[in-house]
C-alpha cells in the first residue's frame, strides 16, 4: 500500500497553518547546576562528560606477578567430562 503524495502535502500545509512547533530529535541536556543547555555543541560536550563520568571503567593496573602465578587451564578429555553428568 503506497502513501498518496497529495495527503502528505495536506499534512505539511495543515501543520504549518496550525503553528505546531517543530520537535527536535536531539535530547536536551542540563549543566551540573540544572540550567538547560541550548546549543548543540554545549549539549554534546555535556553528554560526553556524562558518559565518561558514569560509564568509563577505571584504568586497571596489571600485576605481572599475578599473571605468572595464574595456573594453566587443563582440558578434560570429552569422555571423562561426559561421565560426570
Amino acid at each position: 500500500m503506497s502513501v498518496n503524495p497529495l495527503h502528505t502535502n495536506y499534512y505539511q500545509i495543515i501543520k504549518r497553518l496550525t503553528g505546531k512547533p517543530n520537535t527536535s530529535k536531539q535530547a536536551g541536556a542540563r549543566d551540573p547546576t540544572g540550567r538547560m543547555l541550548t546549543t548543540p555543541q554545549n549539549q554534546l560536550i555535556r553528554w560526553q562528560k556524562h558518559f565518561k563520568e558514569n560509564f568509563a571503567a577505571p584504568p586497571q593496573q596489571i600485576n605481572m606477578n599475578t599473571i605468572q602465578r595464574t595456573p594453566e587451564i587443563v582440558k578434560i578429555p570429552a569422555e571423562r567430562n561426559q561421565s560426570c553428568n
